[in-house]
Parts: C-alpha cells; structure tokens; sequence
C-alpha cells in the first residue's frame, strides 16, 4: 500500500471510483474520505475546476461525505459544491446521461428542496465559490516567479496519437534561457560552459543558449530551483489546451517565427512579438528547438525535443512536430527552457 507521500491525484480518483462509482466492498484505501477531500482541496487550489472533465471525483466524494456528517450547515455545504462540481461536469463533457451523476443531481435537487434551501440560495454560493477559484487562480498568475508565467491545467491532445491528457497547473520561463542566464550559473557553480561560447556570432548574451546536452539543462534547472518541461507541459504552453497549429493560431506568419525562410542563423529571444502562445509564452517554435524531459523511445535512448529551428522549414515548426536526440548531445541548434510547480 503507497504511503501517503506517494500518493497522487490519479490515486485518489482510483479509489473514489472503485469505493463510490463501482461500489467496491474492499478498497484498500490508506486516506479517510477527510483525507481525500483534503488532498482534493489542495489540488483544485491550483487548478481551476470550470476546465477539469474529471471533476466529477470531486463532487461524487462531496455528495456521499454529506450524508456523513452530522452538522447540517455542514451537509448543505456539502450538497451545495457537490451539485456545482457535477454540473460542471456536465459542461465540460457535455454529457447529461450518466447515472452516476445524474442520480446525484437529482437527489441533491430534491434534499435541499426539502430543506428549504432556494435556487437563488444555491446560486449565491456557488457564484461565491466560483469567485474565491478566481481569486485563487489569480494571486498564483502574480506569484509567478520573475520571467515565467502560469500555465494553467487543461487537457492536450498528444502529437501523433491524439490522446486526451490532463495536463495540472505550472510557471514555465516566459522565454528560453540565455547565454546570459546561463554564465550566470556557470559563474556560480563552475559548472562547465556551452558548448559554443567561443563562438562570437552564438555567444552573444540575448541568444537563447544552445550547444548543452539534456543532462546540463538539468543542471541549470536544479540550481534555478526548476524543472525541465515534460513534452506534455511544452504542448499546453503553446496551445493554452486549444486545438492549434502554432502558438498565434492556424496560419503561420512569416513574420512571427525565425526559420528557414527569414533567417541566416539564431536571434535574440523575443524579438518576435507575434511568436506567443495565448497563455503568454514566447518563442516555443523556430529559431531554436527545446529539450523536454520526456523520452522518446520505449528503450529511454533519446528524449523528445520541440519547436524547431531558425534552420528548418514551416512544416517543422507545428505543434505537432516532436523529434528526439541523445540527452548526451550537444548541437548549435537546441537549448531549453525551465518550469516550476505551483
């Protein structure tokens, strides 16, 4: 049994599943409902609930704890935010036929009717709630560390299978890390420099830094207090979860994006206005491709780079486009940027 300290949101999805969905007699189960609702709280304090389609854990764990408790306020909280988070449910997925949600929208209706409870009292708290999730939502977006912006979670569709995947909230670096940044880290450390810092034309302070293997992007990122993004991480940063072809939208833009056909070698970061994705990030596609934390290849031989390069034609510059290189590789084409968690 996992210790509560490995324990994830899918784990605590799992067993509401198993213990209130398909009524399983036996789950094995380490947190009380108390618990699970705590680990919920904490997790939707990060991640707005209006974009989740899973939502509905929440309110299916909600609706059966009120008919735990004794305090009756209490109960009507309970019903009242079970009742919002199946309805968002509801929008989200757009489906309205579910047993296991509506039998509960219906029997929430019907207990605090008898209770007195009115539509417009229902509303007002929810409009409450719904307004602290703002609230909340909004002081992460202005503690966003200097130079990264919040991502918040939403749902992608991986290149080439297309599956749907929850992506949870995260700041990711407004723009690639410099050469700049990264002397700087060398200074500290005396970690090793790039690459190509003894190339002029490559080792000008504003240029994005390449010419660092994944493991030396790694060890910028630990000394940042950072992360290196998972591909997943990189495509919600570029498509804020819509369905895009690039960052700006559906038609490139020539003069959006540093590729093959404007540009005669790497330019400064973001000096391209237009090359921004609609949740704030800059530059993720041309002028230079990104490592990601992310393997390749079922053997872990290669990790997934995106975004392309001031060398590659349009078609590489796609969302969809992910290649791979040795994390031990070092090339005057690739660099990275960082993120972290909320």
């Amino acid at each position: 049994m996992k210790k509560s300290g490995e324990i994830s949101i899918n784990d605590v999805k799992e067993w509401i599943w198993a213990k209130y969905i398909e009524n399983e007699p036996d789950v094995a189960c380490p947190l009380s409902d108390e618990e699970m609702l705590a680990f919920l709280e904490e997790h939707y304090s990060s991640t707005p609930p209006e974009s989740d389609p899973e939502i509905f854990y929440f309110g299916v764990l909600l609706f059966e704890m009120a008919y735990e408790v004794d305090n009756e306020s209490t109960q009507e909280a309970y019903f009242i935010r079970s009742k919002r988070m199946l309805e968002l449910y509801r929008q989200v997925s757009g489906e309205f036929d579910w047993d296991a949600v509506e039998d509960r929208l219906e029997d929430i209706d019907s207990t605090l009717e008898s209770k007195g409870i009115t539509p417009a009292m229902i509303e007002a708290a929810q409009v409450a709630e719904a307004s602290a999730s703002a609230a909340r939502m909004a002081e992460l977006e202005k503690s966003a560390p200097d130079g990264m912006v919040l991502v918040p979670a939403g749902v992608i569709h991986r290149p080439t299978t297309e599956e749907e995947v929850r992506v949870e909230a995260f700041y990711i670096d407004r723009l690639p890390v410099t050469n700049k940044d990264y002397l700087e880290f060398v200074k500290a450390t005396g970690y090793r420099p790039p690459k190509y810092l003894e190339d002029e034309e490559m080792a000008l302070p504003a240029l994005p830094v390449v010419g660092v293997s994944f493991y030396d992007a790694v060890q910028y990122a630990t000394w940042a207090g950072k992360l290196i993004p998972t591909s997943d991480q990189w495509t919600l940063a570029a498509t804020g979860g819509e369905k895009v072809r690039y960052p700006w939208g559906d038609e490139f833009r020539t003069e959006f994006a540093v590729y093959a056909g404007n540009a005669k070698g790497i330019e400064p970061s973001g000096e391209r206005e237009g090359n921004v994705s609609s949740v704030g990030v800059h530059d993720l596609v041309g002028n230079k491709w990104e490592w990601t934390s992310t393997w390749f290849d079922e053997k872990e031989e290669y990790k997934t780079i995106r975004g392309g390069a001031w060398c590659d034609p349009p078609e590489f510059l796609t969302i969809d486009i992910q290649m791979y290189a040795s994390p031990k590789e070092k090339i005057d084409i690739l660099g990275f940027r960082c993120v972290r968690l909320p």
